[in-house]
């Protein structure tokens, strides 16, 4: 079996340019006379011992939308190489209903065996897919309880792309440089501590902006302003802040 460096998961899922998301194309949705056959054959280079040519395989079902297709890739969820399972998790993305819900919204539930780089594919697939009526608290627990930043950039731009109304507050939340309350205090945590706690925050900033536009129509850079705009003109188009804990 061949192993696959996860860094290079988006390379072997390119198709064309640098930077290619097969999530971000509008996939024809296919017959079944189409897709089973597309289907057949990806079973069949499955059984192969080569994690590269297993995830060959997959690619081939960026063709179009069908269950037929998200019922192959559910099955590669389980591969016992972790390249070809995030191939899966990303392919999922590209096809929509609740099926590919169903699939991705248990890779995304904090708890002991949450896997941070499967987890934070599942949640940008879910972006594309969309998370039904309840999926938003499985993110939002998410967010809270996994401090990855990768996961939570992962979040930020999924509840824009979605365009959920819910998660303004935290967006908001997010908005602002963490900094030390009284910049004075003897206690507060050393230097290290608010540089890495920067660096997160830049990693997904300007996506929380994004985002908070995508929902409200606004552009906020701050917390203080997004909150006015919210609790006076936002209610009157049904939006609601509630404080957030420190996200830092």
């Amino acid at each position: 079996m061949v192993a696959v460096l996860p860094g290079l998961v988006a390379l072997l899922l390119l198709a064309g340019e640098p930077g290619d998301d097969p999530r971000a194309k509008e996939l024809p949705e296919l017959t079944r006379e189409q897709a089973e056959p597309l289907a057949a054959a990806c079973r069949e280079k499955m059984r192969s011992k080569e994690a590269l040519e297993r995830v060959a395989a997959l690619q081939q079902l960026a063709a179009g939308r069908h269950d037929a297709i998200i019922k192959e890739l559910v099955k590669a969820l389980k591969d016992k190489d972790r390249t070809v399972r995030v191939v899966a998790i990303q392919l999922l993305g590209t096809q929509r209903g609740p099926e590919a819900q169903k699939a991705l919204l248990p890779i995304v539930t904090a708890g002991r065996s949450f896997d941070p780089l499967n987890g934070s594919e599942a949640v940008r697939s879910l972006g594309y897919v969309g998370y039904g009526k309840n999926g938003f608290k499985i993110l939002e627990d998410l967010f809270w309880k996994q401090r990855a930043k990768e996961v939570r950039k992962a979040i930020v731009e999924a509840v824009g792309r979605q365009k959920e109304k819910d998660a303004v507050s935290l967006l908001i939340a997010v908005l602002d440089q963490p900094v030390p309350k009284d910049p004075n205090d003897p206690n507060n945590p050393p230097p290290s501590f608010w540089q890495e706690k920067y660096d997160e925050w830049i990693h997904f900033k300007d996506d929380a902006i994004n985002s908070l536009e995508a929902i409200t129509g606004k552009r906020f850079f701050n917390s203080d302003t997004a909150i006015d705009w919210i609790e006076n003109e936002g209610k009157k188009q049904g939006f609601k802040y509630t404080k957030q804990p420190n996200p830092w």
